[in-house]
């Protein structure tokens, strides 16, 4: 049976980047070069028992008699599994790990797999085009009811993720918790070229029905933020960006882990969401609020990939010609929307009522 991807981003986004190395035929011994076939890549990559087993064999892909089959591949490839070890991939790719050549493509990847891994450890599927935390202790109070529906997820540079209210959240009110993350860099190609792609800036847009912000609950309003405005409403994000042109992680930033694990609220335990904003209702009955990830398109830049210059890539002169047809073609490849002028990178509805 075909999995969902639409609430498991992470790891659409992993299968994407991977499929990516291999349709620009990443290599030890280069980062672009012939496309991999799911057969040739099958046979370089050791089996996760045999990798763990005989590491010694494993260093040496000539004398390893078990690899991964090439179904494998093209299951990992089109997120319809996960594969069971990273390692062996890594070494398939960028080669050892004393190989200093594809550092940041070797990080990326890892961070990748083990963010796919960890959600699909913490959040089971659920039909929703958006990742959800488990099933909140809010979800079995008689008083409240909740659902997160209308949702989908690029999968491209940006990624957004809706937590459900928790158990001390009351029938007036509630902190509706997000995660907004963007990656520097999305590697695509277009016949025998390499080009990446990077977010400049972006914003959240929210929609409310039958219920409002709290004045003074949103990140910037009690004192100034980083990387966020609330200009009209519309939570603007200019990073961060690690020290480059992009948007590079959450500007939302990481919870604070509690010295004492006394002192850990409940609401710490819904994974990887932050407070967006304190929602009061207007009046009993149904409220939603829907989040609108987006940016302007002349926010989005496309670039020639330079691999041996991948640290530095977000630096290298933009693209002067042919750019809207470049935009166009990746922004089909990740199943991202245009609505008046716009790039729809995400969106979800959290939908709530008040059962008397």
């Amino acid at each position: 049976m075909a999995r969902n991807l639409a609430n498991r981003p992470a790891l659409v986004q992993f299968a994407a980047l991977l499929d990516g190395h291999l349709k620009g035929g990443t290599r030890p011994s280069t980062a672009t070069g012939e496309p991999w076939k799911n057969v040739e890549f099958a046979q370089e990559v050791v089996s996760p028992r045999e990798f763990k087993e005989n590491f010694s064999a494993a260093v040496n892909s000539a004398q390893v008699e078990n690899t991964v089959s090439d179904r494998s591949v093209a299951n990992w490839r089109k997120g319809s599994s996960l594969p069971a070890a990273i390692e062996p991939i890594l070494r398939a790719l960028f080669g050892p790990p004393s190989s200093q050549t594809h550092s940041e493509a070797r990080t990326a990847l890892r961070d990748a797999f083990i963010a796919a891994q960890t959600e699909s450890k913490s959040s089971p599927a659920v039909p929703s085009k958006i990742a959800v935390p488990p099933r909140s202790p809010a979800e079995t109070m008689p008083a409240l009811s909740w659902q997160i529906e209308h949702a989908w997820q690029s999968m491209g540079l940006a990624e957004l993720i809706v937590g459900h209210p928790v158990m001390l959240n009351d029938r007036d009110a509630y902190t509706l918790r997000v995660s907004v993350s963007f990656r520097p860099t999305s590697i695509f190609t277009v016949g025998n070229r390499t080009f990446a792609a990077g977010l400049r800036s972006a914003q959240l847009e929210p929609d409310y029905h039958n219920c409002h912000p709290e004045p003074g609950t949103r990140p910037g309003e009690a004192k100034e933020h980083d990387y966020i405005a609330v200009l009209g409403g519309v939570y603007q994000f200019s990073g961060p960006k690690d020290g480059g042109d992009f948007l590079s992680g959450n500007p939302f930033g990481m919870p604070a882990e509690p010295t004492d694990p006394g002192d850990r609220d409940p609401i710490d335990d819904v994974p990887s969401t932050l407070p967006f904003a304190n929602i009061a209702w207007d009046k009993p009955g149904t409220n939603w609020v829907e989040l609108r990830l987006i940016s302007e398109k002349h926010d989005l830049e496309i670039r020639p990939y330079d691999p041996s210059a991948a640290a530095v890539a977000d630096k290298r002169k933009p693209l002067s010609k042919a750019k809207e047809k470049l935009i166009q073609h990746y922004l089909r490849e990740i199943q991202a929307k245009q609505e008046q002028g716009k790039i729809h990178w995400a969106r979800a509805t959290l939908r709530g009522r008040v059962r008397k």
